[in-house]
């Protein structure tokens, strides 16, 4: 049997298994890690678990080991649970001409899903539909693991509903999203969606090369916009050295503002890793 070690593990102090019934549960399944993000009745961060995946065995049958023999991840009964899945297939369509009767011609039109993936879409408040492919069996098995209905997004879905919020500057702002073998590329300008793009990467220049060829298509200067960077990197990372080494106002990016965090969540968790799924509820709103 697999092993899924706990790589980051963050309990507030006043938390218990005993509230999780009155808690969302808000994951990320990816083929190299699954991460819990669990939100109580007063908006608050109250635990987050990550499990690494072997990258040597189908990450299909881990998720279900691991959801089987957890004991949170396995609670059935929660007040809300949504699931962002990390397919790097995946379109934003105006709701003004999207048409669920017309999935399949999408497919053709915008991306081909992998085998074993099936259409998915959700609808945002913004303005938008998310058109994205999902593992068929693995929705299927979660949806019949819990006794509360799950929500289904694209891991973009809640990253541009955390890092739009509350935007209030006119000026253009690039946020990139690093993942082991893509990056996700975001601008907003103003309180609009400007762009959103997933790029596959190789190599730490592969991210520097999509970031610049983003800020010249659109205008961007590396020498004074403003650049942050959010998921799985750190300030020593290559990759993001690689980016200083071009881009001047560069940083790290923050926790939400419209969630609760205790006193010492800073110290277990950094601030740029987990607004994919911090903005997950912010979809269903």
């Amino acid at each position: 049997m697999a092993s899924h070690p706990t790589t980051l593990h963050y309990s507030a102090p006043d938390f218990s298994p005993s509230q999780l019934g009155s808690c969302s549960l808000n994951l990320k399944i990816a083929a190299w890690e699954v991460i819990a993000v669990i939100i109580n009745d007063q908006n608050t961060v109250v635990g987050v678990l990550q499990f690494s995946l072997d990258a040597n065995q189908p990450w299909q049958e881990q998720v279900m080991t691991l959801f089987t023999t957890n004991n949170i991840l396995g609670h059935k009964q929660w007040k809300t649970i949504n699931v962002i899945t990390c397919s790097q297939h995946f379109a934003l369509i105006p709701n003004q001409i999207f048409n669920a009767d017309l999935l399949d011609e999408y497919q053709r039109l915008l991306f081909q899903p992998v085998a074993g993936e099936k259409l998915a879409y959700h609808s945002h408040k913004n303005g938008y539909v998310n058109v994205f492919g999902l593992d068929a069996a693995l929705e299927n098995w979660i949806t019949n693991l819990y006794n509360t209905q799950v929500t289904f997004l694209h891991q973009t879905s809640g990253l541009i509903e955390s890092l739009m919020y509350g935007t209030s500057s006119n000026s253009m702002e690039m946020s990139i999203w690093i993942e082991p073998t893509y990056m996700i590329v975001l601008v907003k300008n103003g309180t609009s969606l400007r762009f959103c793009n997933l790029y596959a990467t190789k190599a730490d220049t592969d991210i520097a090369y999509f970031t610049l060829l983003v800020m010249k298509e659109l205008g961007m200067k590396p020498e004074t916009d403003i650049v942050k960077v959010y998921g799985n990197t750190h300030s020593e990372s290559p990759a993001y050295q690689t980016l200083y080494r071009y881009i001047r106002n560069i940083s790290l990016g923050h926790k939400p503002s419209f969630l609760e965090f205790g006193s010492d969540f800073d110290q277990v968790i950094p601030a740029y890793r987990h607004s994919d799924i911090y903005g997950v509820p912010l979809c269903n709103n």
